[in-house]
């Protein structure tokens, strides 16, 4: 008679799998808390979800209790699996977009006992914008220039109403976090009628002792047909202006706008330390008939010009920048017409002096996104570097902000709403009106005019 012909009785096979389960030194994972004969493991605070912009780090925690388990062990895993090296009681991960959506767990285990945790969402979004001032309507309008300084306070400039001759020249202003305003400077009355080339402030920059550093254009006679003005440097620090340094030729001779000449400048830039910088504008080659050359003037930091670089002659320069390697950049229209049927560029200047357009057409204007000449601007009218040489454009026409990727040479929108003229803050893209006056702060905040308030957006890194 074999085994088979007798049945085995169910009190019997219940005590086999006792006997089964108590030798095994494994237990079944519990998601808060397990236990056997080697302890148990309680989990007493789950990870959480995290909510992050791309490029920021997210963070997350568990709190577990072991009783008679000794040492705990960790094991965090992204989808259900394992992740290389995250093996303590918490992990923090640089989020990118792709991360969005994943579900971060951990396993805690001890001499035999396992509990896995809750699972937890990380959300990452492509930015953020507020506003950093929102113009309270009293008939001022901040303008371009604009810097920002390792305390968060915005410089720009404040005008009254529209610039009109013998009317008070524009103020360069301080904007606290807090959104107070404090007037640091103000330029003497409009004297001409040519009112853009005239008491004007060109270029700021936050200098690395923390001094605001600015180039001003100034009128120096009060001809309404032949218009003269003075370009010069002055150094803002602890409330008082320094002195006014001018621009002067190789010779130490003053430079104006109407003599050898600059008649219209266009864009200027400095780099932070204020040691030297940089003047686009048109040099006249003859009053009359009036042939204007453009220009780009590298200038020391007494003001003394040390380098005249021509400009192809189809371009007007609109804005100017250096790089982290302290390479010039250059927006500039190409061609004839408005900017709508424009060329609109971006261009490096090279260590031999040629102009290397590195994004844009020379040809026309637009929206698109892409690589190099691929990609299309509506007009271009200010850039700025990010902490990573990501170069930062302000489309206005098309109101948006676009950045060029320091490595793939690719543009893409990063705010705004192709065609939408508006302020709109939350998650980007957001929407915004005509923005300009594009500044970093040390943190990688960028901040940017749109309309007449000016907003801080939080970037993907």
């Amino acid at each position: 008679m074999t085994a088979s012909n007798h049945p085995i009785n169910p009190h019997r096979r219940r005590l086999a799998w006792a006997i089964a389960l108590a030798a095994s030194p494994f237990t079944l994972a519990a998601c808060g808390g397990g236990s056997s004969s080697g302890g148990t493991i309680s989990i007493t605070g789950q990870p959480a979800a995290q909510e992050v912009t791309a490029g920021q780090t997210a963070t997350f925690s568990v709190t577990a209790v072991g009783t008679g388990t000794g040492a705990l062990s960790y094991q965090w895993q992204r989808n259900g699996v394992d992740v290389a090296g995250a093996t303590a009681s918490t992990y923090s991960v640089v989020a990118q977009r792709a991360d969005s959506g994943a579900v971060f767990s951990v396993v805690v285990s001890a001499n035999g006992v396992t509990v896995s945790s809750q699972g937890a969402v990380l959300t990452v979004n492509s930015g953020t914008m507020a506003y950093f001032w929102k113009n309270p309507g009293a008939g001022i309008s901040p303008s371009l220039p604009m810097a920002v300084n390792a305390a968060g306070q915005v410089f720009t400039v404040l005008q009254a109403g529209s610039p009109a001759r013998n009317q008070a020249g524009p103020t360069l202003s301080r904007i606290s976090a807090s959104g107070e305003v404090s007037s640091l400077y103000t330029l003497a009355p409009y004297r001409t009628e040519i009112y853009q080339q005239s008491n004007l402030f060109g270029a700021l920059a936050v200098g690395s002792t923390g001094d605001l550093n600015f180039v001003r254009l100034d009128a120096v006679a009060t001809f309404d047909i032949f218009f003269s003005a003075q370009l010069n440097l002055q150094t803002f620090s602890t409330g008082t202006a320094g002195p006014v340094r001018n621009l002067l030729d190789a010779a130490g001779v003053p430079r104006y706008t109407d003599q050898l000449g600059y008649a219209k400048t266009t864009a200027l830039a400095m780099d932070a330390a204020g040691s030297k910088f940089y003047v686009a504008g048109f040099q006249r080659y003859d009053r009359f008939p009036t042939v204007y050359i453009p220009m780009v003037l590298l200038c020391d930091a007494t003001g003394r010009i040390q380098q005249e670089t021509a400009v192809p002659a189809a371009w007007q320069i609109n804005a100017l920048a250096l790089d982290t390697a302290g390479r010039l950049h250059a927006l500039a229209s190409v061609g004839a017409g408005t900017a709508s049927t424009r060329g609109q560029i971006v261009a490096r200047l090279t260590s031999t002096g040629d102009w290397v357009i590195v994004a844009g057409s020379a040809t026309q204007s637009g929206y698109l996104d892409g690589a190099g000449a691929a990609a299309l601007f509506g007009s271009v009218d200010s850039l700025a570097f990010d902490k990573n040489n990501h170069l930062f454009i302000a489309d206005a026409a098309n109101h948006l902000i676009r950045r060029l990727d320091a490595q793939t040479g690719v543009v893409s929108t990063v705010a705004g709403t192709p065609g939408v003229a508006a302020t709109r803050v939350g998650t980007l893209p957001g929407a915004l009106q005509s923005p300009n006056g594009l500044c970093f702060d040390a943190g990688g905040a960028l901040y940017a005019l749109s309309g007449t308030d000016i907003v801080k957006l939080t970037l993907p890194a």
